[in-house]
């Protein structure tokens, strides 16, 4: 079974049963992992995945009408990009307009992977690296945008409630959105 296939099976006993099990089980595994690794209390990257995670859980309870295909291509890229902006700003104040290729990267990233891998064992490997390269010399201009603390609480308090009230879920889901256009105008 490829990554791709099992991904869509996934989406698809998601979108037939339930999401808010899956909310469970994300809060018991973290509690498990907290019990067995208590460092991982001030790690970053762990809380930053588990919201990654929860807001995947959030649009799969929303989503559940459109095909696995639009929700794996359209909505779990765009929807995480925007849903996890107040929580990434409240900690990286650091905003450039390159940021809104994310999505874009994150979906080209699926095919590219395994074609970019395909084409290193037949040793024409290097076709991509000037597409890379001009990506990694992009300009650095940013500004600082830091979402206050009292902020990134709130939209995350309401957040959890979204779990239970789809127009919470569209409250979050347009706060995000606006403040998308504030950070990017």
């Amino acid at each position: 079974m490829s990554i791709s296939s099992s991904k869509h099976s996934l989406i698809r006993v998601l979108q037939k049963g339930n999401v808010i099990p899956m909310l469970i089980l994300l809060f018991f595994a973290v509690s498990v992992i907290f019990y067995k690794t208590a460092s991982l209390l001030v790690s970053l990257s762990f809380w930053l995945s588990v919201a990654g995670v929860f807001y995947i859980f959030l649009l799969l309870q929303y989503t559940q009408a459109y095909s696995a295909k639009v929700i794996s291509f359209i909505f779990i890229p765009l929807g995480i990009f925007v849903l996890m902006l107040p929580v990434v700003h409240g900690i990286f104040g650091v905003t450039s307009i390159y940021q809104l290729l994310s999505p874009l990267l994150s979906i080209l990233f699926v095919p590219f992977y395994p074609l970019a891998m395909l084409l290193h064992l037949l040793g024409i490997g290097g076709i991509f690296d000037h597409a890379l390269l001009w990506l990694f010399t992009l300009p650095t201009q940013s500004v600082e945008h830091l979402l206050p603390l009292w902020a990134v609480a709130s939209y995350v308090g309401v957040s959890i409630v979204a779990i239970w009230y789809r127009k919470v879920f569209y409250s979050v889901l347009g706060f995000a959105i606006l403040y998308g256009f504030y950070l990017f105008t």
